[in-house]
């Protein structure tokens, strides 16, 4: 499966960022199979990430919604 992040909003409280959202779509190379999500990270957990880094927590992101029960 390949993942692209396709959105990055901050949220805001009382003027600073409280949270980054990440919004990211799946797909396999016919694109026969798809899916998406998205996944909340604090200010801490987001400085400093790279797309890279962020398709990485994507996919288990991804996996992990899929195995829950």
């Amino acid at each position: 499966m390949r993942f692209e992040i396709k959105s990055k909003t901050e949220r805001l409280k009382n003027g600073e960022v409280a949270s980054v959202v990440i919004g990211y779509s799946a797909f396999n190379d016919k694109r026969t199979a798809h899916g998406g999500g998205r996944f909340e990270l604090s200010p801490n957990e987001y400085e400093d990430k790279s797309n890279e880094d962020l398709k990485g927590m994507a996919k288990e992101h991804f996996l992990n919604e899929l195995n829950a029960e």
